[in-house]
């Protein structure tokens, strides 16, 4: 997913202090912003048409709301991952190697907490999604 790779890249031109990887983070942000739009205008078009709607494999007008508010947490990721690739040309010299850990560590973390919400949310396993 690329949202998801933009974080990983940012963390890893933050931890490189890589301002030209950064900039191409920034200019990936209008593709996932593309392709929210679109999927909002497909999910609109799901609730207005039941054929639609099983074509995207969901049984009820509702559920809509549901992928409507995941794609708006995708598209979160991505910024914050501009958040993050826009500050990269602001530090000088490396970051501390205890401190770089830390922030590795939560990164991972909320990847694989992304992962394994996505794994979920493909299994129809809502509540555990949510969490």
């Amino acid at each position: 997913m690329m949202a998801v790779n933009m974080h990983k890249e940012a963390a890893g031109s933050l931890a490189e202090s890589d301002v030209s990887h950064a900039d191409e983070i920034v200019q990936m942000d209008d593709e996932v912003d593309r392709f929210s739009l679109y999927m909002r205008r497909n999910l609109v078009l799901a609730v207005q048409n039941a054929n639609i709607l099983r074509e995207m494999g969901l049984d009820d007008p509702a559920d809509c709301l549901g992928y409507r508010a995941v794609i708006s947490r995708i598209e979160r990721i991505a910024d914050h991952a501009v958040l993050i690739a826009k500050r990269v040309k602001f530090i000088e010299g490396k970051i501390d190697s205890k401190v770089m850990k830390k922030i590795s560590n939560l990164s991972l973390e909320a990847v694989n907490v992304f992962e394994e919400a996505i794994l979920a949310l493909e299994k129809k396993n809502y509540e555990k999604a949510e969490h």
